[in-house]
């Protein structure tokens, strides 16, 4: 019963670690963004990491594009 237990609190710890990393290094969120993902990825265990996630993976297959005017032209 023991080891199961270690290896389940390993493998949630290795997880949020993970994900933490992936936040943190993350180009397209900005310093509150990351900072309150990652108090997510711990204070809401397995949820919230998940929820991040998923966000970052749809983050990274769509990323964000700048503002466009009425004819789809873009303004840097």
């Amino acid at each position: 019963m023991n080891e199961i237990l270690f290896y389940s609190l390993t493998g949630f710890i290795i997880f949020n670690i993970y994900i933490t990393l992936r936040v943190v290094f993350s180009s397209q969120l900005d310093v509150f963004q990351k900072t309150a993902q990652s108090l997510i990825i711990w204070l809401l265990p397995v949820i919230g990491g998940t929820t991040v996630l998923y966000l970052l993976n749809d983050i990274d297959r769509n990323p964000p594009q700048g503002p466009t005017d009425v004819n789809n032209n873009q303004h840097f």
